[in-house]
């Protein structure tokens, strides 16, 4: 990497940085409160970065799996700044605009690969949870620096053995044996998951066509995010990969979504103005619940006029019930 990269690295993270102070103090606040058990993870609206910095925005949509990393770096160290602690933090980028080269109801292509898409489907696969090393620990063995590697997604997590030295230092180390150094402080992990995600049968499928399916890696935070059969709506970089070519073998090359946000249920999120309509309306009917919620049934398929018990009665069926944990 050129110094100027460097530059640019740092210009980002503090751009990041800034804008995660701005807009969600509050929000970092509580992550600082959070139980020590949970993974500390920030859920960042995509609209508010391009209100905040259309820069910023752009350079993430077009080139994520560089960027996205730098978000969760800026995260870290505004939680550092507030705990004087070092803090390990996952950004969410949700809320994609309803464009259709950014929100997909089949599954990307090759020519996406590094960019932000958002992609609706059915789980059809949930995988077992697993921890996987996201970095590891050499040790040179002319200098004696050490320096990490990172693990490589498209290599199916899979940490590269080095080829040169990269320890710290303004001298040249032309070193090239190495040995991994076994240091609790200097390997991380993070819990991770894959599913497979089918496109929607009907509606964009034509008659006679095969729903496609893509693989979903799911880390920290939203490992457990879906189970089978849920409809969710997965943001996220498309990566490719590839395993170790074998004397004799095809080559195993394939596409897979590394996600940054997960929503089930198709992912209908609910944003601030909904919210405000939604308070705004009940505030309005607050002496009269029962004319509100006639209101809401009227609004059910307004080409069948009348049938208001039968309305009613399909609503509570879809949307009443109290939730109830197994066991």
């Amino acid at each position: 990497m050129s110094s100027s990269d460097v530059l640019d690295n740092v210009a980002t993270v503090g751009a990041m940085q800034l804008f995660l102070e701005c807009c969600y103090a509050s929000e970092l606040q509580a992550l600082l409160h959070a139980p020590i058990d949970e993974p500390k993870a920030l859920r960042v609206d995509f609209g508010r970065l391009l209100e905040f910095n259309v820069e910023l925005a752009n350079a993430l949509l077009d080139n994520s799996d560089e960027n996205l990393p730098l978000f969760h770096t800026a995260l870290s160290r505004s939680l550092e700044k507030l705990s004087c602690t070092e803090e390990a933090a996952q950004v969410l980028v949700a809320q994609l605009p309803n464009h259709p080269g950014l929100r997909r109801a089949k599954m990307p292509r090759t020519g996406d690969a590094g960019r932000l898409v958002t992609v609706t489907g059915t789980v059809m696969r949930t995988g077992a949870a697993k921890l996987m090393d996201t970095q590891r620990l050499y040790a040179c063995a002319k200098c004696g620096g050490r320096f990490a590697v990172a693990a490589d997604v498209e290599q199916f997590g899979l940490i590269p053995a080095p080829t040169r030295c990269r320890a710290p230092g303004d001298d040249f180390c032309s070193s090239t044996a190495f040995a991994a150094v076994d240091d609790a402080g200097g390997a991380r992990c993070v819990d991770w998951q894959e599913i497979k995600v089918q496109e929607h049968v009907g509606g964009t499928l034509g008659v006679g066509s095969v729903p496609r399916s893509m693989p979903v890696i799911l880390e920290g935070a939203l490992v457990d995010a879906a189970k089978s059969g849920d409809s969710v709506a997965v943001t996220g970089t498309l990566v490719r990969r590839w395993r170790a070519a074998a004397v004799g073998g095809r080559p195993d090359i394939s596409l897979a979504l590394r996600a940054c946000s997960v929503r089930a249920g198709g992912g209908g999120v609910v944003g601030g103005d909904h919210r405000q309509a939604f308070g705004a309306f009940w505030r309005s009917h607050a002496r009269a619940p029962m004319a509100g919620r006639d209101a809401i049934v009227g609004g059910v398929c307004p080409q069948a006029h009348g049938l208001h018990l039968v309305k009613l009665a399909t609503l509570l069926v879809l949307i009443g019930g109290v939730a109830r944990a197994g066991g």
